[in-house]
């Protein structure tokens, strides 16, 4: 559920801390006084913190939506009828 914002004081912008390429599962928030795109890369994901009552930021909850629809039937893959492969061509008899 996301939260009732009034001001931009109950959200902050965050990126996720990298370790080895990978995501550690830390996010650190990003500079409000920095341009966003001074402080990401290409295709950097950024997540919204919001602030409870108190102030305190709360957890990055992350839900990645399924990439095959549950209704939709997986189509089947042709199968090759012929002795070459698909996108292969038969070297010419000398």
């Amino acid at each position: 559920m996301i939260p009732t914002v009034s001001t931009v004081k109950d959200f902050e912008l965050s990126r996720d801390v990298k370790q080895k390429g990978k995501p550690a599962g830390v996010y650190e928030v990003l500079e409000p006084s920095q341009k966003v795109k001074d402080n990401l890369v290409n295709w950097d994901t950024v997540y919204i913190q919001f602030r409870d009552e108190s102030g305190k930021l709360n957890p990055v909850e992350v839900t990645l939506p399924d990439l095959v629809d549950e209704d939709e039937e997986p189509v089947p893959l042709p199968a090759a009828s012929s002795s070459v492969a698909a996108g292969k061509r038969k070297a010419p008899d000398e």
